[in-house]
């Protein structure tokens, strides 16, 4: 079981400051979470196959059909290039990386 100490110690790892209150709510929820594990670790599974699945299931495929898109121009009107000559894309990592 996790204690308030390794929540605080958890929060602070991931630089997050909480309450006190927020603390002992978290303690409970780890601790669910927790205990949701212990009952999945403790079940029968010695006769399981973990291979064994619906092998009746088709999954279907496309059709891998080659055609020519000529619309080069719209692209270009749409998309931003670097110097030379990729698409730039907005960073998703913020202004410093």
């Amino acid at each position: 079981m996790i204690n308030k100490e390794e929540v605080e110690r958890i929060a602070g790892l991931i630089k997050l400051e909480i309450t006190p209150d927020e603390a002992d709510s978290l303690q409970e929820h780890f601790n669910k979470i927790l205990g949701y594990f212990e009952l999945l670790g403790n079940l029968p599974l010695e006769s399981v196959d973990p291979f064994v699945g619906d092998e009746d299931v088709i999954c279907p495929m496309r059709g891998d059909d080659v055609s020519r898109w000529d619309n080069v121009m719209a692209l270009n009107e749409l998309a931003n290039f670097n110097e030379e000559g990729y698409f730039e894309v907005p960073s998703i990592l913020g202004e410093d990386n």
